[in-house]
C-alpha cells in the first residue's frame, strides 16, 4: 500500500494494518515524525523504518530525530534496493 502523505498514510493503516510502515520524513500534510507518534500511540507494536533525503535541514538530522522516538531503521536517500531489503529483513526479524 502506498500513501502521498502522512495522513493517507495513518488512515490507510487503520484501515489495513501491515507488518511494516515504511515512511519518509519529510511530506506534505504531515510529516514523518507526526505520523509515526500518532500510529505509535494507537499500535504499541509498530514496526517503521524511516528515510530521509533532506529537506530545509541535512537527512541525518530529520533520522536522528526519528531514533530519539525509537525508531531503530533508518535510511539516508538514495537508498539501493539491496539495502532496503537488509532493512526490512532486520526489522521483520527483531521480533
Amino acid at each position: 500500500m502506498t500513501a502521498s502523505n502522512g495522513q493517507e498514510g495513518i488512515d490507510i493503516f487503520r484501515k489495513n494494518r501491515a507488518d511494516l510502515i515504511i515512511t519518509d520524513m519529510v511530506m506534505p500534510v504531515k510529516d514523518g515524525i507526526k505520523t509515526i507518534m500518532e500510529l505509535e500511540r494507537e499500535f504499541s507494536d509498530l514496526k517503521v523504518i524511516a528515510i530521509s533525503g533532506g529537506g530545509v535541514i541535512e537527512p541525518d538530522r530529520y533520522l536522528a530525530l526519528a531514533e530519539c522516538i525509537g525508531i531503530k531503521q533508518t535510511l539516508t536517500k538514495p537508498i539501493t534496493r539491496a539495502q532496503l531489503i537488509n532493512a526490512v529483513n532486520e526489522v521483520l526479524d527483531s521480533q
